[in-house]
């Protein structure tokens, strides 16, 4: 299981960018999401990966690299 960041009674929401992944292992574009925890900004950057590889980070912490499966 992911640890969110968020400490308890800070009010704070956790920023998050999913970075598409090109075939060179390049960024090529990215995606900002606001989300309550580390799950559930992983629950949305898996619904991202269609036709090539993403990584989720908050702010300069790497969070996890999905890779595209082809089918």
């Amino acid at each position: 299981m992911l640890r969110s960041r968020l400490t308890r009674g800070s009010g704070a929401v956790p920023e998050y960018r999913v970075y598409f992944v090109g075939p060179d292992g390049h960024f090529f574009n990215f995606k900002p999401l606001i989300c309550g925890s580390d799950d559930e900004a992983l629950a949305e950057a898996k619904q991202l990966v269609d036709g090539h590889a993403v990584e989720l980070w908050s702010g300069e912490r790497f969070i996890t690299k999905l890779e595209h499966k082809p089918e």
